[in-house]
């Protein structure tokens, strides 16, 4: 059975969920040193210094290699750049990472906050 034009109606007051309407909150890992404090990899991560340095946590999953990683929250301690972020985990006594895996945020900043363009906007004179 085929169905075509389908509408979906809602009641007025009901608004349906905008695709956008949730933030990103996990992202792609490249590269995680064994070292302390260790430095990831991932690439465009959202994390800036004044914002998320020691407030902003994150969780490991799916690491491979690094297997000890995984599941660990730690602190951002520092924002390197816009691929790069320090956190406060010692993985020198890891296994030495192979690939894959995501961060995900837990707590601290969000990464998008919809009242960012109004507060940057001058004030009314």
């Amino acid at each position: 059975m085929t169905v075509k034009n389908l509408k979906v109606s809602y009641p007025p007051s009901v608004v349906p969920p905008s695709p956008n309407e949730f933030p990103v909150t996990t992202f792609a890992i490249t590269n995680i040193t064994n070292t302390s404090p260790t430095t990831v990899t991932c690439p465009g991560h959202p994390f800036t210094q004044s914002l998320d340095a020691t407030i902003t946590t994150v969780d490991f999953l799916q690491v491979e290699g690094m297997d000890q990683i995984n599941h660990q929250n730690a602190f951002i301690l520092s924002v390197i750049d816009v691929d790069n972020f320090t956190v406060g985990i010692d993985t020198s006594q890891m296994y030495a990472y192979t690939g894959g895996g995501i961060i995900s945020i837990v707590g601290g900043h969000s990464p998008y906050s919809p009242f960012k363009n109004i507060l940057q906007q001058e004030p009314p004179k």
